[in-house]
């Protein structure tokens, strides 16, 4: 999502699902319960390009993720990280990798299920 015009704010948490809402792909899990681990919230099934990463960088370090910055992730870290494990059984996260299983018509390494998670 692109900044545009003057109001060059940081999307809210709220206008950030509601557009990846309106995209409306179940290959994005976005449930709000599911995708939580405490009080921060992950998109499963999507991660950030070269220039989504590099804006990412750039807004940790100015005062664009004032405060969110103690629930966003510390550029350092991997910010597109795997689905934890124990998130397996949970119903978005199985119903994602369905849809993503569904779209995948050559796997050649087999890595249907590595599916990746990013945190807002």
């Amino acid at each position: 999502m692109e900044l545009k015009g003057e109001d060059r704010r940081l999307p809210s948490n709220e206008a950030i699902s509601k557009s990846l809402r309106a995209i409306g792909d179940p290959r994005i899990c976005m449930d709000r319960d599911d995708m939580r681990d405490g009080s921060v919230r992950y998109y499963g099934g999507i991660g950030l390009k070269k220039a989504g990463l590099d804006y990412h960088k750039i807004a940790y370090g100015s005062r664009l993720f004032e405060g969110k910055v103690g629930k966003a992730t510390d550029p350092q870290r991997e910010v597109n990280g795997l689905i934890p494990v124990s998130w397996d059984t949970r119903k978005s996260v199985i119903e994602m990798r369905k849809h993503h299983a569904d779209r995948v018509t050559n796997d050649p390494n087999g890595d249907v299920d590595e599916c990746r998670v990013t945190d807002q």
